[in-house]
């Protein structure tokens, strides 16, 4: 009994399973911080989400192995996002320094708020290199002055001046015109010591090209600005955007249909109208009056009198 009762007796091997307490993952400090940065910045996930608990859990461990007081928190990640745009804006700096560059302005509104959009096209070793300098949110009303001032810190935060610009692709709407003509006469202005500074210091006239008068200037080719002087680089010439001036044209096509369609409704009324009353026998004839001459009333009367006579 005692034998039988050994071979029952073991261990708790196959009842319990061991795990282990520890994990080796292949990762540093920088790529733990490229991965944040490109949480809130690619992502677009909110600085407020290394504050969640969730979160914290997963970062700490983490952070701890890495030591040296390491932590990730929303206000270093802040830090760290500002230092690697500034870094991106001083290779940007160093690309477009004296080389000519084409420019691009675009303005859009989404969700109830304003964006310009800034974006420059050049050429570096014989490869064409596209580079976003700024977004903007724009809180004041569209006026020409005001996007030109706009503009004009996003230039001088890449040391750009006026004169490097050769060429301009813009919106369509007519204050986005108006802001490469103030753009020109800032490069007018640029023979004396100025800079750009000073220019957007100065006061200028309020303009009247505002996005409500956009409707109001529906001829295109009047609005075009077709080119500015630009002291060093000769004519600097702006251009419509292509796939926009294809947008609006579909746009107002479709307007034109819709304006077009009820009128095409009325004449097709008008026309059944016509032929109901043509079918119902309304219209009538106009009436015909004989015309006689003198003679052929002489003619009568003797008939009348003398009928035995014959005049032929």
């Amino acid at each position: 009994m005692r034998g039988k009762k050994r071979m029952q007796i073991g261990t708790l091997d196959n009842f319990v399973k061991v795990t282990k307490q520890s994990l080796h993952i292949n990762m540093n400090k920088e790529s733990l911080l490229k991965g944040c940065l490109e949480l809130v910045t690619v992502n677009g996930r909110p600085f407020d989400i290394f504050q969640d608990s969730g979160m914290v859990k997963i970062l700490k461990p983490i952070t701890d192995a890495i030591g040296g007081n390491f932590v990730i928190n929303p206000q270093n990640i802040r830090i760290h996002v500002l230092n690697k745009a500034e870094n991106i804006v001083n290779i940007i700096k160093n690309e477009v320094l004296n080389r000519p560059i084409s420019f691009k302005v675009d303005c859009v509104i989404r969700l109830n708020r304003s964006i310009i959009g800034n974006n420059v096209q050049y050429q570096m070793e014989d490869k064409l290199q596209i580079r976003t300098l700024a977004i903007s949110h724009l809180n004041d009303p569209h006026t020409g002055e005001y996007l030109k001032t706009v503009v004009l810190k996003v230039l001088n935060r890449y040391n750009i001046t006026p004169e490097q610009i050769y060429s301009c692709t813009i919106d369509n709407g007519a204050n986005m015109v108006k802001v490469v003509q103030l753009l020109a006469d800032a490069s007018h202005d640029s023979s004396d010591p100025k800079t750009i500074l000073e220019i957007i210091s100065e006061e200028d006239n309020v303009n009247n090209f505002s996005i409500e008068n956009e409707n109001e200037n529906d001829d295109l080719q009047e609005q075009i600005v077709t080119s500015f002087e630009s002291t060093g680089l000769g004519i600097t010439n702006c251009f419509r955007c292509s796939a926009h001036t294809i947008q609006l044209s579909i746009y107002l096509e479709s307007r034109f249909q819709q304006l077009l369609a009820p009128s095409m409704k009325i004449r097709a009324i008008t026309h059944l109208n016509k032929l109901w009353l043509l079918l119902q026998g309304l219209k009538k004839r106009g009436i015909s009056i004989d015309r006689a001459t003198i003679d052929d009333l002489v003619e009568r009367e003797i008939e009348e009198t003398s009928s035995e006579l014959r005049l032929n």
